[in-house]
């Protein structure tokens, strides 16, 4: 039973604003790259849609290190742009 209310929940759980407090527009000068026009560009930064297996799109930010040895993920609160 456990299963079934997790995944009901997950379904719920789920609120993006509306509308969105922020636009991705994908660059035509620059291979259709994503960018967020209200913060500044970084050649080492990537924006990036995803799609989740509930058929929900996420952004996602990429910030590339030369030297980097691990990983670090953020994830902030629900609707919390």
């Amino acid at each position: 039973m456990g299963g079934v209310t997790s995944s009901i929940a997950a379904k719920f759980a789920f609120f993006p604003p509306t509308p969105p407090s922020y636009e991705v527009i994908a660059d035509d000068n620059c291979g259709r790259r994503l960018y967020i026009p209200e913060i500044p560009r970084c050649d080492d930064v990537d924006i990036l849609k995803l799609r989740t297996r509930c058929g929900n799109e996420i952004v996602a930010v990429y910030i590339k290190h030369s030297n980097a040895n691990g990983t670090i993920l953020y994830s902030h609160g629900n609707a919390a742009d």
